[in-house]
């Protein structure tokens, strides 16, 4: 079993765990009460039929990220788009332009943002989703961020010093979804920072080619 292989496996373990335990009742008592609310009535329906207010109204008052990426979705600014999963590997391999995505790589993959759209596998659970949604929110944000310095005449190098490189980028998108775990009352998948930038730089490269 190769290192990767051995963290998805891990990963899986954990999320069939949390799953166990929300069957059996065995959630964190100190789960925020509108964050269950929510869950509950969408555990066992499909997120195609999820409305985009219904999803704002679940990001907001949690943490000040999740109130910027709901802002977004209101005003329009972060289209997002369901795929059931044979349409969204295929979405990964039309944009993997380097061949560097194995099938595991996509299979493990729930989510992700191209071309300025993000797009998001319709068999998640309603928890996935809200997760992918807080981390996929970070990369618009920087997207957007990144469209405006160019049009003010920024060079690449003076963008990145202000959004940061690939690695950062990625940090700071998994400390959002770590922060959003924290603050609804779940167990977060990350520990810390620190394990947080062993993943990104053992899965992700410094820089995009």
């Amino acid at each position: 079993m190769t290192p990767a292989e051995k963290r998805w496996k891990e990963k899986q373990q954990r999320i069939q765990k949390k799953i166990e335990n929300k069957k059996n009742g065995k959630l964190p008592k100190k789960i925020d009460k509108k964050y269950k609310e929510f869950i509950d009535k969408w555990n066992d329906l499909s997120l195609l039929k999820l409305s985009k207010n219904e999803i704002i109204e679940a990001l907001k008052g949690f943490t000040k990220h999740g109130d910027e990426v709901a802002e977004l979705l209101k005003n329009n600014k972060m289209k997002y788009e369901f795929l059931d999963d044979a349409d969204f590997d295929e979405l990964l391999r039309d944009y993997d332009y380097n061949n560097e995505l194995t099938d595991e790589i996509i299979f493990r993959t729930r989510a992700a943002t191209l071309d300025g759209k993000t797009f998001y596998r319709s068999s998640a659970s309603v928890e996935q989703f809200l997760t992918e949604i807080i981390h996929e929110g970070s990369h618009v944000i920087d997207n957007l961020l990144k469209k405006k310095f160019l049009k003010e005449g920024k060079t690449l190098k003076e963008i990145e010093k202000s959004i940061g490189n690939n690695w950062e980028q990625e940090i700071k998108a998994f400390s959002h979804e770590r922060d959003w775990q924290i603050k609804i009352g779940i167990e977060p998948e990350y520990k810390s920072l620190k394990n947080i930038e062993k993943h990104v730089k053992t899965e992700y490269p410094k820089y995009l080619k």
